[in-house]
């Protein structure tokens, strides 16, 4: 495979990629909710693709490079609701119990 057929391929799945993380984006920032999102699944997601934007740098792969960082991008909003919403959270979960 050449390079820029494999560009080309890095570059529909970083489309998709993105994509993925889109609807739960958008979820969160229009309800606020964020009950039902691990805090560490969202680190795991930052620390993931901040080792695959290191990757695209040192492959020299734009797409890659480029969908770690808008991936970071969308996960940080959530991570701040989410840290706004972990004293609230715990509240809830005590009135339940």
């Amino acid at each position: 495979m050449d390079i820029i057929t494999g560009e080309l391929a890095g570059a529909i799945a970083s489309f998709f990629a993105i994509l993925i993380y889109l609807p739960q984006l958008i979820k969160t920032v229009r309800t606020r909710r964020t009950r039902d999102i691990s805090f560490l699944f969202l680190i795991f997601i930052v620390l993931c693709n901040i080792a695959w934007a290191f990757n695209g740098v040192l492959t020299n792969s734009p797409s890659r490079l480029f969908s770690a960082i808008v991936i970071i991008l969308m996960t940080i909003p959530m991570m701040i609701i989410k840290i706004k919403n972990l004293e609230q959270d715990k509240i809830s979960e005590e009135s339940i119990l």
